[in-house]
């Protein structure tokens, strides 16, 4: 059951990527390799039982979600058959951000489905939660199903917001920072290209400049922060596009 319900939402995910393809070229290699992932490759049928306390937010979340039909249902199926982790562990983040955030894989490296070319799931966070600028090799995209999400493009970008059924595509390399609202959010992510890069959360350092602190995955797929190193005039100007 649970890779039946996987394997529906990638197909509603990526046909509603391709409509919107026609208008968004940049959408397009995100429904191809949604479309290209093994549906026999199930790892199980059960989930694991999740008790983090930021689980009570995911049944409003699932309630308020909006957005279309065949995507929505697929949806709320595939949030009740995977396995949700906090993903940031360890020193370095702010207890109540990592506590705030929980993510799910439906195909990647710890999905339900296995993918060597994507990681792709379920991202849930808790309201009036700010997650820091931070870059990251893969391309990735947000689909918004429930709250509002407001991003930040670059150090000095205009933010803007995603509201169900909208979504986001940040190009690999790109700063990027999310705040949520009074609701909690829940969004469809997906990555492709560098999947297995490490996230670098970036700091202004009190002299001047920037640091970025690095976090690298862990085999179960959350992240633990490894070192840290000054920003270069490249970083930067590869993080601000």
């Amino acid at each position: 059951m649970s890779a039946d319900r996987a394997s529906d939402s990638l197909t509603a995910l990526a046909a509603d990527l391709r409509r919107r393809s026609a208008a968004d070229p940049a959408l397009a290699p995100f429904a191809g390799l949604l479309e290209q992932v093994d549906r026999s490759s199930a790892r199980f049928e059960r989930p694991e039982p999740c008790t983090h306390a930021t689980m009570a937010h995911l049944g409003p979340a699932l309630a308020a979600a909006a957005g279309e039909p065949a995507l929505l249902a697929a949806t709320r199926a595939v949030a009740e058959a995977v396995n949700w982790r906090q993903i940031y562990r360890g020193e370095g983040v702010d207890p109540a951000l990592a506590e705030g955030m929980l993510a799910a894989q439906i195909a990647g490296q710890v999905g339900i489905l296995a993918s060597d070319s994507l990681r792709t799931g379920l991202f849930l966070l808790a309201p009036g939660l700010h997650y820091p600028l931070h870059t990251h090799g893969a391309a990735e995209i947000y689909y918004c199903m429930s709250g509002r999400l407001t991003l930040q493009h670059g150090a000095g970008g205009t933010p803007f917001e995603l509201r169900p059924g909208d979504c986001s595509v940040t190009p690999p390399h790109r700063l990027h920072s999310l705040d949520t609202g009074a609701a909690p959010v829940l969004l469809l992510y997906v990555w492709i290209g560098d999947i297995d890069a490490p996230n670098w959360w970036w700091e202004r350092r009190p002299e001047g400049g920037w640091r970025r602190v690095n976090w690298s995955r862990t085999p179960d797929g959350s992240w633990v922060k490894t070192r840290t190193e000054t920003v270069t005039e490249a970083h930067l100007r590869q993080a601000n596009g």
